[in-house]
């Protein structure tokens, strides 16, 4: 799997990002389909930030069991990006904006979350946000179009 597939796969993880040079996440994630399966450790940082354009640079690498890391730089809009205070306002208000609120337990640690679902033309899933660097504590989503379901789950994390 090209990892220009992966990063777009990861768009939805980007907009919940901690805006600052540093920020860290990596995932446990499998990747799906039919009796097929891939699992692999997604990383996140970000690596620059462009003051002039307010976007920063978003490293993403995709690794996984005898196969040499695939290493990609993406641009991310600060404005895209949302902070600890956005997080936290989704988490009090999570019961009101059709959540529920779960305590998750990942390698990361026990993490409250806010599970929120959804259902587009392109993708169904959960996505669980919490305090953590990217906001994203989990996520289980299915591409409608190429039938892979992704999960990933996160395994450490630094703001």
């Amino acid at each position: 799997m090209k990892l220009t597939i992966l990063a777009t796969l990861f768009a939805a993880i980007t907009v919940h990002a901690n805006p600052k040079v540093g920020t860290f996440a990596k995932y446990d994630t499998v990747l799906s389909k039919g009796d097929k399966q891939v699992v692999a450790a997604i990383s996140l940082e970000l690596v620059r930030y462009d003051a002039a354009a307010k976007k920063y640079t978003q490293k993403v690498t995709f690794e996984r069991a005898g196969a040499a890391p695939q290493i990609e730089e993406v641009q991310v809009e600060e404005a895209n990006l949302l902070t600890p205070a956005v997080v936290a306002s989704i988490l009090t208000d999570c019961v009101k904006e059709g959540g529920k609120l779960e305590k998750l337990t990942t390698p990361a640690g026990q993490i409250d979350t806010c599970a929120l679902t959804y259902d587009d033309a392109e993708e169904a899933g959960t996505v669980w946000i919490g305090r953590s660097a990217y906001g994203i504590v989990k996520q289980d989503s299915l591409d409608k179009a190429a039938g892979v379901r992704t999960v990933m789950t996160l395994n450490t994390s630094r703001p």
